[in-house]
């Protein structure tokens, strides 16, 4: 027999012999003989046995398996977000990016949680403008109608603005409740201010577990796009609001004496922990619910811890105590003097001391007290500006009036009481422990929980160092200040109440 050449086999030739052989031809008659005359034997084919697919594979099994002409791509499993990942910011930049500005598709990024994006806002920001068009010149956040803050709050509505920033209702898209949204300006000292406050509503709120000193209740802090925003409780109107709707005829005795023990009460607590308010008014008091006489003492941006005060013009005039108006170094006391006036305004509907600005203020106070003792004007830094040779410079009449007189008709006990609170000498004040021990209080047939001690003591020696005034009014720097930037995922949500503070000392 010849001898053939035994050839060496190639890669292909072995990927030829893996794959799968076509089916059989038909034989044409069934015992066909070939050119030797001989029955074409049959090819036994051996049946092809393929294995059980997976379970998650067994929809993209090979279409030529199954006799498709057109082959079809083996398709890939994808994984379903669950709703935690549903709610970060690069999910949420994947599906609508349409729905966010140039700039936050940036910014969105940062925030491993999002509820809210803006979707229902009308976006109108020049990016050319004040803080990528954010601020307006004054450093005021424009903020607009809901949009969102912190892609968590929905701003609904504007609910205050001053010379701090703007307070705004907010829609918490997170616990599904409103809030009360306070962003402070885009300006070093205020922020610096601002963070006093929340230092001071931190330590009002730690030191108040049960929530019985009548005082706002911070719930969230933390900066948004250079600003420091403040989260706190959704309240109702303030006591000046509801005088008017009164006409600012005065309120029902019975009334003004359940607000009257709560915001004494709010004295007391704060007086605990070494804290000014240093701005008490009908403005800053809140009724809980409208029809409901539970209030909070709100608005603590002025205040301060006792031995860190630093502002000398402080106070709204009307309850401006003496001792601010004279440049005389102040206290807690300073609050026992505007919730005095703010008792003698309920009960009438008008302020007592209705003063056109200082000078009049002064003497004003002066028809009702009289003079005030020779030590005072003495030791008061501006004392030239309102006395000479011992006499008003004003032409107001001393001790031509009297409370009692004002508040003719009203119970003895809460004139007493109010008498007691508006006294020249801050050291003759009654302080809010007195008060709470007051005839007025104690017989008072409202029944609430008092603070007591509550809270006495928990100020710190690192709590009372003296604060320095800001020398400039550049445009904040958190690495000023001492701040630590946010790290990447955390979109500056710092937790509840929890807005990194630094070293008061170093400011």
């Amino acid at each position: 027999m010849a001898q053939f050449r035994k050839f060496k086999t190639t890669q292909n030739d072995e990927q030829q012999q893996n794959v799968i052989p076509p089916p059989p031809k038909e034989l044409k008659k069934p015992g066909y003989k070939g050119r030797r005359n001989q029955a074409q034997p049959t090819v036994a084919f051996p049946e092809i046995q393929r294995e059980a697919l997976p379970e998650v594979t067994k929809n993209f099994e090979s279409s030529i398996l199954k006799g498709s002409s057109t082959p079809r791509r083996a398709a890939t499993t994808s994984k379903t977000p669950n709703q935690e990942e549903k709610h970060t910011g690069a999910y949420i930049l994947s599906t609508q990016s349409n729905q966010l500005t140039k700039f936050e598709q940036t910014e969105i990024l940062q925030y491993q949680r999002v509820s809210y994006w803006g979707q229902n806002a009308t976006k109108k920001y020049n990016i050319s403008d004040t803080n990528f068009g954010y601020d307006d010149n004054r450093g005021d956040y424009l903020g607009v109608l809901k949009d969102h803050i912190a892609y968590r709050y929905e701003t609904q509505s504007i609910l205050g603005q001053g010379s701090f920033g703007k307070v705004f209702k907010a829609f918490d898209h997170q616990n599904n409740c409103f809030v009360a949204l306070k962003i402070v300006r885009n300006k070093k000292r205020f922020h610096r201010q601002g963070l006093v406050e929340v230092r001071l509503l931190e330590t009002l709120r730690k030191n108040d577990p049960d929530d019985i000193s009548c005082v706002l209740k911070l719930t969230h802090s933390f900066y948004f796009r250079s600003h420091l925003c403040i989260v706190t409780d959704m309240l109702s109107i303030n006591l000046y609001e509801l005088l008017v709707r009164f006409n600012l005829k005065g309120l029902k005795l019975n009334y003004v004496k359940h607000i009257a023990v709560q915001c004494l009460n709010s004295l007391c607590y704060s007086h605990n922990l070494n804290i000014i308010h240093a701005d008490i008014k009908p403005e800053n008091i809140l009724l809980v619910k409208e029809n409901s006489t539970h209030i909070r003492v709100i608005d603590w941006g002025s205040g301060a811890f006792v031995n860190q005060t630093i502002y000398t013009y402080i106070q709204s005039r009307f309850y401006r105590a003496p001792e601010v108006i004279l440049g005389m170094p102040y206290s807690i006391e300073i609050d026992v003097w505007s919730m005095g006036c703010v008792f003698a305004e309920l009960l009438t509907g008008m302020p007592i001391f209705p003063g056109e600005d200082e000078h009049d203020q002064l003497g004003k106070i002066c028809e009702f007290l009289n003079m005030p003792p020779n030590h005072m004007i003495q030791k008061a830094s501006r004392a030239g500006e309102f006395f000479q040779s011992g006499k008003l410079r004003s032409k107001h009449r001393p001790n031509s009036k009297s409370i009692q007189q004002h508040l003719k008709g009203q119970p003895a006990d809460f004139i007493d009481l109010i008498c007691q609170m508006l006294v020249w000498d801050p050291k003759q004040r009654a302080t809010p422990h007195q008060l709470m021990k007051h005839p007025f209080v104690v017989n008072n047939e409202y029944s609430i929980q008092m603070v007591g001690q509550l809270g006495q003591g928990a100020v710190t020696e690192a709590d009372k160092a003296k604060i320095k005034e800001p020398e400039t009014e550049n445009k904040f720097q958190a690495e000023e200040m001492g701040f630590k930037k946010p790290k990447s995922g955390t979109g500056s949500q710092l937790g509840t109440s929890s807005v990194q503070l630094p070293d008061l000392k170093k400011i």
